[in-house]
């Protein structure tokens, strides 16, 4: 073998090491938290953090991905499969998993199984998955060391981590906020809101961590904001909590608030995809609630949507931005909807989605079904969610809990 030769497959063998070595997966560095039932975290820091890289099955395989309570991370299976077309004629395609995959994934519940493909119909496609940018999230980020913070970003936003591509972000305070704040304060009874801009906790906190997170993805990624209370000069009580609605005569202002803010945001490159209608309105309603909060009745959260908020953002030049309706909990929907509906019919020609959150999901996932079905064309999107928030959660957070886990997996599959 010639010198020349010998030196090019020298050389593209260590190419190839080299690629190998940047595609590999860092695995978890694993670390048993001590407490019975819990499962192991898995620990990064400034130097290290574990990695998933996405591999493309060949034609007729699968690739499988298993995180387990006994430790597994996103640990990579896979295997052939076989597809049976002798049911074509009742329109469906069964698919069959290899034993061996079902070897490794459920050995003792199960001896086989198969998967039905019906092709002629589709159900709901799925924006992405995500989490909330808050005062509380960015606070914490920033307390770790700066290459710590890379990789958190990374894990969460980066082709080698989650690949979230959905935040969710408060317009002004909310219950992750170390204190209650709201835009545009003063002067008092400014309705056209002469002096509104974004917070300090804008510039020093959220908008940081969004664009670190837009900085290192390699989608669009697609930020939803909501506000849990408007200036208290703009609403019944005149306090940030408690029993109180929008002023009638401060409805245009509430709805101009909103796209003040998307202008804002506009002006930092951070495009908003989305807004609610105002967050968890039955908050507003009960007196003891004790963070920002802003009530609607259902007829008023209707008119206000179909006479100031539809028009004012489907006029402006962001008019591509989403209004996603309610954003409150699955038995609340339908009394919303209905109501808002009735009291405006035409809110339903603004309203681009539905918005729902997590706490109310011991109510049955056909709740959803049904608004599909009875509202089609309009998205659902499932825009907050947490563990530990209820008074009788004695134990906020529960380090290496997998109970949570499971919990938060069997809702986001409803």
């Amino acid at each position: 073998m010639g010198f020349q030769k010998m030196y090019t497959i020298f050389v593209i063998a260590i190419w190839l090491c080299l690629a190998l070595e940047a595609t590999a997966d860092m695995p978890c560095n694993a670390r048993d938290v001590g407490i019975q039932g819990r499962s192991v975290l898995c620990v990064c820091n400034a130097t290290y953090c574990d990695t998933i890289t996405r591999d493309a099955p060949a034609r007729g395989r699968f690739v499988s991905y298993t995180s387990s309570k006994a430790g597994k991370r996103f640990q990579k299976g896979g295997g052939p499969i076989q597809i049976d077309f002798s049911r074509s004629q009742e329109s469906a395609n069964k698919v069959h998993v290899n034993e061996d995959f079902l070897d490794k994934i459920q050995p003792k519940f199960l001896d086989s199984a198969s998967y039905t493909l019906i092709s002629e119909i589709q159900y709901q496609s799925i924006e992405g998955f995500g989490g909330s940018v808050t005062d509380a999230a960015s606070i914490n980020w920033q307390k770790l060391s700066p290459g710590a913070q890379d990789h958190f970003v990374n894990s969460y936003f980066s082709k080698n981590g989650l690949e979230y591509n959905l935040i969710r972000t408060p317009i002004g305070g909310a219950d992750f906020s170390t204190y209650p704040y709201t835009y545009n304060e003063y002067p008092i009874n400014d309705y056209n809101l002469s002096n509104f801009s974004l917070s300090e906790e804008d510039y020093k906190l959220k908008l940081p961590l969004i664009k670190r997170g837009q900085a290192v993805s390699t989608s669009e990624i697609k930020v939803t904001a909501s506000t849990w209370s408007p200036p208290v000069w703009m609403k019944t009580n005149n306090a940030i909590t408690g029993f109180a609605q929008v002023k009638p005569e401060f409805y245009q202002s509430y709805a101009d608030y909103h796209l003040r803010f998307i202008e804002e945001y506009d002006k930092e490159n951070v495009t908003v995809w989305a807004i609610t209608t105002t967050n968890e309105p039955i908050n507003g309603m009960i007196p003891f609630v004790d963070f920002n909060s802003l009530g609607w009745f259902p007829w008023d959260l209707g008119r206000w949507v179909a006479n100031n908020l539809g028009p004012t953002i489907k006029s402006s030049k962001y008019n591509k931005t989403l209004i996603l309706a309610v954003d409150e909990q699955r038995y609340l929907l339908d009394l919303y909807l209905e109501g808002m509906l009735a009291a405006a019919p035409k809110a339903i020609d603004y309203i681009d989605g539905i918005a729902v959150h997590y706490y109310g999901n011991f109510f049955p996932a056909q709740v959803l079904t049904n608004l599909q079905e009875r509202y089609p064309g309009k998205i659902i999107l499932a825009t907050e969610a947490c563990e530990g928030p209820m008074p009788w959660d004695v134990m906020r957070v529960k380090i290496g809990s997998w109970e949570r886990a499971d919990r938060y997996t069997k809702h986001i599959i409803d």
